[in-house]
């Protein structure tokens, strides 16, 4: 698991009409990885994290929405 820490930047863009994407950049110039959150007016859809040195995403979590689980 990616350590994040030393965040050095952020950015914020709408991606779609409900839908966001935030970018934080952390680490230093050897282990350098950005985190890419997606989300929506309601919840979290989607991270993953990118490895800038190796331009590879080093992970990615896709959460689903459960919330109907709990509707009686």
């Amino acid at each position: 698991m990616v350590q994040l820490a030393d965040v050095n930047g952020a950015n914020l863009r709408r991606i779609a009409a409900d839908r966001f994407e935030l970018v934080l950049k952390f680490g230093d110039a050897s282990e350098a990885y950005e985190a890419h959150i997606l989300f929506d007016s309601h919840r979290v859809t989607e991270l993953y994290i990118i490895d800038i040195e190796a331009q590879l995403t080093a992970e990615r979590t896709v959460y689903t929405d459960l919330s109907h689980v709990f509707d009686n």
